[in-house]
């Protein structure tokens, strides 16, 4: 981890930045406890904790019916174990279910999941169902409004977001599955994870087409 981004990381543990909670999110923002971390903590530490205040804050953001749909008690085996990379119900409170301040909250605990080119394709990849949507002339399925939506992103949190407990959060949609375990103020598991992308080149304005996992594609080959 780089000097810049260990402060970053810092930084948005030990006190909310300029992008956190404003009182227009009311109270319930404001809520959720502050975590404090020792000047060495690793990195996994650095990571867990930005998860937990990310995770907190968002919770406490939720009203009764979405939190029924976001919260779930820790392990939750049988539900918490399940993944899919395909546009079907991955569980949870979805993008389309959140107001737009409560979307920011909860994308900002997906990024402390990932890296900057990693929140970047995961953003890219769902923006990429307005492009299927055109592509298979807006047709609907699954009694669903809209047959390919990019707010069908659906995030669960397991257990409480707290410093010394073991609690899990996961997101997941079309071409996208984050998951990550956290057990006494660690980052234990961040698996599964699956991105893809559907169409895997796009044309774009100017001579170069929107591949969003060019990268990884080449080196496979």
């Amino acid at each position: 981890m780089t000097p810049a981004l260990r402060a970053t990381l810092a930084a948005r543990v030990r006190g909310r930045n300029t992008r956190g909670a404003t009182a227009e999110q009311g109270s319930a923002l404001h809520s959720a406890p502050s975590y404090s971390i020792p000047e060495m903590s690793s990195e996994e530490e650095l990571v867990a904790a930005a998860m937990t205040r990310a995770a907190s804050t968002f919770l406490s953001c939720l009203d009764e019916d979405q939190r029924h749909l976001a919260a779930w008690p820790f392990p939750a085996d049988d539900e918490r174990r399940l993944w899919f990379y395909t546009p079907t119900d991955h569980g949870g409170v979805t993008m389309n279910d959140l107001r737009p301040g409560q979307q920011r909250l909860a994308l900002e605990l997906v990024a402390t999941g990932l890296s900057r080119p990693g929140f970047v394709t995961v953003s890219t990849i769902m923006g990429l169902e307005n492009v299927l949507d055109q592509m298979e002339d807006w047709s609907t399925f699954d009694e669903r409004p809209r047959g390919r939506d990019p707010g069908l992103y659906y995030l669960r949190v397991f257990g409480e977001p707290s410093a010394g407990r073991t609690w899990s959060w996961r997101f997941g949609g079309h071409h996208v599955s984050v998951n990550h375990t956290v057990i006494d103020g660690r980052v234990a598991s961040s698996t599964p994870c699956f991105m893809g992308a559907d169409p895997a080149s796009s044309p774009l304005l100017g001579p170069h087409p929107l591949r969003p996992l060019a990268g990884a594609e080449d080196l496979a080959r």
